[in-house]
């Protein structure tokens, strides 16, 4: 079910970013009930100390939402980046992310992990 050595590198700091995913391979009788899209410089850091965690589930909120709970297999979901997350990741350093899904059986599964590779914006305004 999970992906994993994934690299994302179309982030540009200080701006909006909806990273949407699809996972493949919901097993079948099962839904997905709440995601987490963690940030860490270090994976030995606790989630507290996760430079960006944004968790979702299939309700609508700032941080997302899981909009297809997987009942045909295939599972989708999007976590919203907004300027006051992205402004986080230092341009030029690897951050390490992942996704975990749990399911409504109570399970928790990897569902992707990879790095992330920030760009520093040109233009500064905002207004």
């Amino acid at each position: 079910m999970g992906v994993l050595r994934t690299l994302i590198d179309d982030i540009t700091v200080g701006t909006d970013k909806t990273l949407a995913r699809t996972l493949i391979g919901v097993p079948s009788g099962f839904l997905l009930l709440q995601a987490w899209f963690t940030v860490k410089d270090n994976p030995t850091r606790t989630d507290a100390e996760a430079v960006l965690q944004k968790i979702i589930t299939s309700g609508l909120s700032l941080a997302g939402q899981i909009t297809d709970t997987g009942t045909s297999g295939v599972g989708a979901m999007q976590f919203e980046l907004y300027p006051t997350d992205t402004l986080l990741l230092t341009p030029g350093q690897i951050w390490l992310f992942d996704i975990r899904i749990k399911l409504n059986s109570g399970r928790v599964y990897p569902g992707e992990e990879g790095v992330i590779l920030t760009r520093d914006r040109i233009t500064r305004a905002t207004s």
